[in-house]
């Protein structure tokens, strides 16, 4: 229980709100795959194409939020007054 509650939760503890939708869009997702997979009805290929980009989308935002820290300049000098 504790692994899954990690998943959801940022850094300092608090619930992520983006790794929830991302949870949601790729349960909406494997939704609409399973449909197509097991009725052999597809989906509209536009509501499948979105559905695709948004969990592409969601998952760069995700993992790409702490990429900005890979540029920053460390101060490793003191400042002396």
């Amino acid at each position: 229980m504790n692994f899954i509650k990690g998943i959801f939760t940022d850094k300092d503890g608090s619930p992520s709100s983006k790794r929830i939708v991302l949870f949601l869009f790729v349960l909406a997702f494997i939704f609409i795959c399973m449909v197509n997979l097991f009725t052999g009805k597809a989906l509209n290929t536009v509501l499948t194409e979105q559905f695709y980009y948004l969990v592409v989308y969601s998952l760069s935002l995700v993992f790409g939020e702490n990429i900005t820290n890979l540029f920053k300049k460390k101060d490793t000098t003191e400042n002396k007054n």
